[in-house]
């Protein structure tokens, strides 16, 4: 349970809100970031409302056909899931998608669409990367912030919906595996807190 308000996941109707609104305001942008994670907040002021609407819009315009999706029941088109969130999420070099915004990696990012649409998208960052593809490759964020990581982690996911029954979709099911990965006391070694995983993580093509 979070010990303090702004690290309370935002509810329906402030996601609701959003959806209807079509882009987000800069004290949304501050709530949701703040629930992910409270360190770095200063950097997300450096944005612009201007900036701000336009990346938040553009990324929601993208995920729409995802808002009611639950990739965690039924078939998914997993090239199109990695397109939609490749545009979204976009690029920091190229100055693209979420992540031309500053303050934004792919952890923040993805918190953002998983809020928007908690059936579709995953939260990824370092506890759940240790607890699929191992310590070693959590380490290294340049391995798997990336799309196609991404899309693989959300797939290893939905492949494994079974070990996590609680779970009533993919974002539930990648707080049950942080919340596990946090609890383990096994350090960087190989622990069985988890049937199957780790896994090897692709290399890009």
């Amino acid at each position: 349970m979070a010990g303090k308000r702004y690290q309370v996941e935002p509810g329906e109707e402030f996601r609701e809100q959003i959806w209807e609104r079509g882009h987000l305001t800069a004290l949304q942008m501050f709530r949701i970031a703040a629930w992910k994670s409270a360190r770095g907040l200063a950097s997300l002021t450096l944005n612009s409302e201007k900036a701000i609407r336009g990346s938040t819009a553009a990324a929601i315009t993208t995920i729409r056909p995802w808002r009611k999706s639950d990739v965690i029941c039924g078939e998914v088109d997993w090239s199109d899931w990695l397109e939609t969130v490749a545009t979204a999420i976009g690029s920091k070099r190229d100055r693209r998608g979420l992540l031309a915004l500053e303050g934004f990696g792919y952890p923040m990012a993805s918190a953002f669409l998983s809020f928007l649409a908690p059936g579709a998208f995953p939260v990824i960052d370092r506890w759940t990367v240790q607890a699929v593809y191992g310590a070693s490759v959590a380490s290294k964020p340049g391995i798997w912030q990336r799309s196609s990581a991404y899309a693989h982690f959300a797939e290893q996911l939905a492949s494994r919906r079974t070990e996590f029954p609680e779970a009533p979709n993919i974002h539930r099911l990648d707080q049950a595996v942080m919340n596990k990965a946090i609890g383990c006391k096994h350090g960087n070694r190989p622990c069985d807190c988890f049937r199957s995983w780790p896994v090897a993580l692709p290399t890009p093509s």
